[in-house]
């Protein structure tokens, strides 16, 4: 079956450049003006990726991004010229990449390819049995299988890198992660890539402090991130 991509785009003639080469790619795409005509049905297509002009995931429709698309797809954001810090703001909450005014067609196919890429190996995370290898802690658990992450019972939201970066530093509590080994995970050592990470760990911190969780990330100055629990 042909991956579909979701590609939401005001401008007809941006909109047919993207689908074209998504398609060469090798990727079908469903085509649409906003987000507010998106399908009702389009959480359940399956799409591998979702891209959007920002602009069109603001006006007309009355529900977010992940409500329309899902959650565990992953998105790509377009923005235009003086639109950083509301891209910034969309990676923080809801978005997975993102590229602004003016880029190459290039960049953004590649983007995309790298998202879907992400994608399949966090789903294909398969231990030498064949079986999806889970973390479990007091009170943590965390099953790839499903993409789903439990603190005593509750579960988490997780966008698909927040899970992603969530799955890595979970494997080992008390092992601080160098910036700089997260930031490779994503393939960038940019400075968006570094706000990337900051952000993403804050979107976790935030379902973690909801749940509420004895879990926490943990900064350590200089060095990273580190993933421990507060009865430690």
């Amino acid at each position: 079956m042909t991956p579909r991509v979701l590609v939401v785009e005001p401008d007809s003639t941006l909109r047919e450049s993207v689908c074209l080469h998504l398609s060469i790619e090798g990727f079908r795409c469903d085509p649409y003006p906003g987000l507010d005509t998106v399908s009702p049905r389009a959480a359940d297509a399956g799409f591998v990726l979702a891209v959007m002009n920002l602009k069109a995931t603001h006006a007309g429709s009355p529900k977010p991004a992940s409500d329309v698309v899902g959650r565990d797809v992953p998105k790509l954001v377009m923005a235009g010229p003086g639109r950083y810090e509301e891209a910034l703001s969309a990676l923080e909450h809801w978005a997975d990449d993102y590229v602004t005014w003016p880029f190459e067609m290039r960049e953004l196919i590649a983007r995309a390819c790298a998202l879907i890429r992400r994608k399949r190996m966090l789903d294909q995370n398969v231990t030498g049995t064949g079986e999806m290898s889970g973390i479990v802690h007091d009170g943590f658990r965390l099953d790839p299988s499903r993409r789903r992450v439990e603190v005593d019972g509750r579960a988490l939201t997780l966008t698909a890198n927040e899970f992603r970066l969530l799955q890595t530093i979970a494997k080992r509590p008390g092992i601080v992660f160098p910036r700089n080994a997260l930031l490779a995970m994503f393939g960038t050592e940019s400075r968006s890539g570094v706000r990337k990470v900051d952000a993403l760990v804050m979107g976790v911190r935030r379902q973690l402090k909801a749940a509420p969780s004895r879990w926490q990330i943990n900064t350590v100055r200089g060095i990273g991130y580190q993933f421990r629990s507060m009865s430690q």
